[in-house]
């Protein structure tokens, strides 16, 4: 059996007909007939049967055609990434990050990387975690930063930091005479929240349901870190957010940030890549660069 029967016979099989099948291969009605019947005499197998104008695969023809969906799937994900390939410009970079880690460790992690390849032009596009993943997949990047472990098939994905997380605070809030607080003095709170999805909302949900704690929520949802170390610094509420979001803010009197609990709450950050991507040295740079200085 050769590729091309193989594919007269997968169309023939996914559109029912003959006349499709011919009409999306581009060749005639009688080539798909002849091609069809030579497949079957050849493996002295029935593949299809007739009703009416239309073909039905029998039991036979149903297994082969699993088979062919495998292999034509294979060969469009070699397409793609032989096309990846012819397009992969050695002097480009392109990194899709998640929120915080844009903000906050990419401009070091530049920083260091052009002292390393200077002739590389890097282009940063930041943007949650969800769109990151889909474009992660489809190999629409050379490396990428998520905010928390995503799962596929396709991608390599490794941690690359923890960071702390935060209670923030106005400086004169009854939290900023404490070191550290407990779940409960949550209690009566009014909590400024991240974008459903975000680590911070998964972890204050949880906290909220261990503890049985009575917060009020603010209506408005953000999904920018600025956004909400503006609306805690006018006073709307407390959130929950990356030490290192508000390092400045803290040193500067405009935040107060306290842990809950005395070991503070943690979360990782990851980099990933699609597994097929070959790693040539511009993404091997970065990779040991995440790996030396997080």
């Amino acid at each position: 059996m050769n590729l091309n029967q193989l594919r007269i016979f997968y169309w023939t099989a996914s559109e029912g007909s003959l006349s499709s099948a011919a009409e999306a291969l581009n060749i005639s009605q009688p080539a798909v007939t002849k091609a069809l019947k030579r497949l079957q005499e050849e493996q002295e197998v029935e593949l299809f049967c007739r009703d009416g104008n239309r073909v039905h695969a029998t039991y036979a023809g149903e297994r082969l055609f699993e088979i062919a969906e495998e292999i034509f799937a294979l060969e469009e994900k070699t397409d793609i990434l032989m096309e990846s390939f012819r397009n992969e410009d050695k002097n480009n970079l392109l990194i899709d990050s998640s929120l915080s880690f844009g903000d906050y460790y990419v401009p070091l992690l530049m920083n260091k990387f052009k002292q390393l390849m200077p002739d590389v032009k890097t282009s940063i596009n930041v943007m949650p975690t969800s769109e990151i993943l889909s474009r992660s997949i489809a190999m629409k990047n050379d490396i990428a930063f998520f905010s928390y472990e995503v799962q596929d098939k396709n991608l390599v994905v490794q941690p690359v930091l923890h960071e702390k997380l935060m209670i923030i605070t106005q400086p004169g809030h009854r939290f900023s005479k404490m070191k550290y607080i407990s779940p409960e003095d949550l209690n009566g709170e009014t909590l400024i929240s991240h974008e459903e999805g975000s680590i911070q909302k998964k972890l204050l949900t949880e906290m909220i349901s261990k503890h049985d704690l009575k917060l009020n929520i603010l209506s408005v949802e953000y999904t920018s870190n600025e956004a909400i170390k503006g609306a805690v610094e006018l006073g709307e509420g407390i959130a929950l957010i990356s030490e290192k979001a508000v390092e400045r803010s803290v040193r500067a009197g405009l935040l107060h940030a306290v842990s809950i609990g005395k070991k503070p709450l943690t979360r990782c950050l990851y980099m990933g890549w699609h597994r097929d991507r070959l790693l040539i040295p511009k993404i091997q740079t970065v990779i040991d660069l995440c790996k030396s200085i997080f």
